[in-house]
């Protein structure tokens, strides 16, 4: 399994190859958003190495004309990390049908690691919370 900084890593270069193939074509970030059903913001975080779905990059494969190389990277990046090494992804992001724990989930008052969640599919489920007395549980 690869180390979280070989997964950033990866996920860096993925998204400087997504803003290659944008540049390429021409586009803007809001003129690949108009064509997607993406904002703007998740294509920019994407090309800055955010983790996204792999329905996001099956759309950016198809909009820009990839011929699978981003669904192949994503789908590498996912098997060299292993789901335990993963951020979750962001909020209403789709995680499709998949099920998968991590260790690595944050939260989002204190940055303090909370312990495990589940994604089960567009739902992020605690399953180790912080005390109740903890803002992220108000």
């Amino acid at each position: 399994m690869a180390t979280p900084a070989e997964v950033d890593a990866a996920l860096a270069d993925l998204g400087h190859q997504l803003a290659d193939r944008r540049h390429a074509a021409g586009l803007t970030q809001d003129q690949l958003a108009a064509r997607t059903p993406f904002k703007r913001t998740t294509i920019a975080n994407a090309e800055t190495g955010a983790r996204r779905s792999a329905r996001f990059w099956q759309v950016m494969d198809r909009e820009l004309a990839a011929g699978g190389v981003f669904i192949k990277a994503h789908a590498a990046i996912e098997a060299m990390a292993g789901t335990r090494h993963l951020p979750p992804l962001p909020p209403g992001e789709d995680a499709g049908p998949m099920l998968t724990v991590t260790s690595l989930a944050r939260c989002p008052y204190c940055h303090n690691e909370l312990g495990q969640v589940a994604h089960i599919g567009l739902s992020v489920v605690p399953v180790n919370v912080p005390a109740s007395g903890h803002p992220g549980n108000k």
